[in-house]
């Protein structure tokens, strides 16, 4: 959720992996434990297509709306 407002706000996906790193204790974990530094990557880029996805979808139902 962290990672779709930093995406909404206007942050950059590696900008967004890289500070995530750094509030997430679930990413830290996932660094520390399993050397795993795509986790950051992946979840923001996952964040990402989710905005993308939210904004198609509300553009689309204004276009289909109709004032009354």
């Amino acid at each position: 959720m962290w990672c779709k407002w930093a995406i909404q706000r206007g942050h950059g996906i590696e900008e967004t992996a890289a500070k995530l790193a750094e509030v997430s204790e679930q990413a830290q974990e996932s660094i520390r434990v399993k050397d795993d530094h795509g986790y950051t990557l992946l979840t923001a880029r996952k964040a990402a297509a989710a905005v993308d996805r939210e904004r198609t979808h509300r553009q689309s139902v204004k276009s289909t709306v109709h004032p009354g």
